[in-house]
């Protein structure tokens, strides 16, 4: 836990587990990567090696003092960060509150799976990338995707398990080897009883939240799951089409976070699947969002199922291929994504009376859209 302040005292304190600080000294800042709405992130280097910098703005903003909200989620994020000490979990090396609060993890040049799917340079394939005129090899849509369950199957583990309740693909990042690396645990917790209030609420992206949130049902280890459900099919539709699309961007009226989880809760609405989907991954995916978290299958298994897609698609490349939008595979099919009118959602007036629901969930803060 945090030391008390003194009255009057506006600095953030310090964590008692010393082995989390780090001499602010230490630590270079060469370059500013990015700002939120809650932390500004830098690029720097610490004891020679190339780091990221994350400070938090207290309060929100700059020059306020951070709120106990703030100095929970700091709180925890460290100490899970601390703990897990998986290749696909993004490393942390310890963090400072003085003279600002920041975290200081390893640096991942290759920016984030979001990012790399949304790059139209990149032709994702089954079992690599060509990026312009040059090969990447290494990159694997079935390797992120079983690296993503190792690094989760990892979390859900512990005694008790840790719930990351903040899986999207901006916060799956790609190190110099194109591994993935999980990342921001500030809203992670302890399945604890202590727990039991803030796990009743929504917390992260709608559209990857699990639909029974909405209803206040406790967050577990299947709530995580449906996350990955998302996840998978960014992925795989992105290596089909050749293009990437957000989830539910074929609902054009379906515009707000909110709406979203919504329709996900009440009326089983999901992402659409390409009907050139491979039936192994249609069901994976299928599964992993089911309505019924219980009918979900855990990390384990969905890594499983992976390794055997995986030799599913070794054993037969040429047919798996063949479903792929390429140019010459593109006069064959029909773009799912370009169907939008037929798949107009609209939110009726009892939707908009349900949103009331919502008061009965309590939303955390960070709760938005991607």
């Amino acid at each position: 836990m945090f030391n008390k302040k003194v009255s009057g005292d506006t600095t953030p304190v310090a964590p008692d587990n010393e082995s989390w600080h780090i001499d602010p000294k230490e630590i270079e800042f060469t370059d500013r990567l990015g700002t939120g709405t809650s932390a500004q992130v830098y690029k720097g280097r610490y004891k020679g090696k190339e780091v990221a910098i994350k400070i938090l703005k207290s309060g929100g903003s700059e020059g306020k003092e951070m709120d106990a909200k703030q100095i929970r989620d700091f709180e925890n994020e460290c100490e899970i960060m601390s703990k897990a000490r998986s290749p696909y979990i993004l490393y942390f090396y310890g963090s400072c509150v003085e003279p600002q609060v920041c975290i200081v993890v390893e640096y991942c040049m290759r920016g984030s799976l979001y990012e790399v799917m949304s790059e139209e340079t990149f032709n994702l394939t089954w079992e690599r990338s060509l990026r312009q005129f040059f090969v990447v090899p290494t990159v694997c849509p079935f390797q992120w995707a079983k690296e993503l369950a190792m690094a989760i199957n990892y979390l859900h583990k512990f005694d008790p398990p840790v719930f990351h309740r903040d899986l999207k693909s901006p916060n799956l990042l790609l190190d110099n080897d194109w591994t993935i690396k999980v990342c921001d645990f500030g809203a992670s917790r302890l399945d604890t009883p202590t727990e039991s209030v803030t796990l009743g609420k929504m917390r992260g992206t709608y559209a990857y939240c699990a639909p029974e949130l909405y209803f206040g049902t406790r967050f577990t280890t299947k709530s995580d799951v449906y996350s990955i459900s998302i996840i998978l099919w960014e992925l795989f539709s992105r290596v089909l089409t050749g293009k990437y699309a957000r989830p539910y961007s074929e609902y054009p009226q379906v515009t707000l976070g909110f709406t979203v989880i919504i329709k996900a809760a009440k009326n089983h609405l999901r992402p659409t699947i390409p009907a050139q989907m491979p039936a192994p991954l249609k069901q994976l995916i299928e599964k992993c969002w089911d309505p019924e978290p219980t009918n979900r299958p855990d990390c384990e298994t969905v890594l499983k199922e992976l390794e055997e897609i995986t030799q599913m698609y070794q054993q037969d490349k040429e047919q798996w291929n063949s479903l792929r939008a390429t140019p010459q595979n593109i006069s064959k099919k029909q773009n799912y994504l370009s169907k939008t009118e037929s798949m107009r959602i609209p939110l009726s007036p009892k939707d908009m009376i349900d949103l009331r629901g919502f008061t009965n969930v309590i939303v955390e803060e960070g709760g938005e859209q991607l």
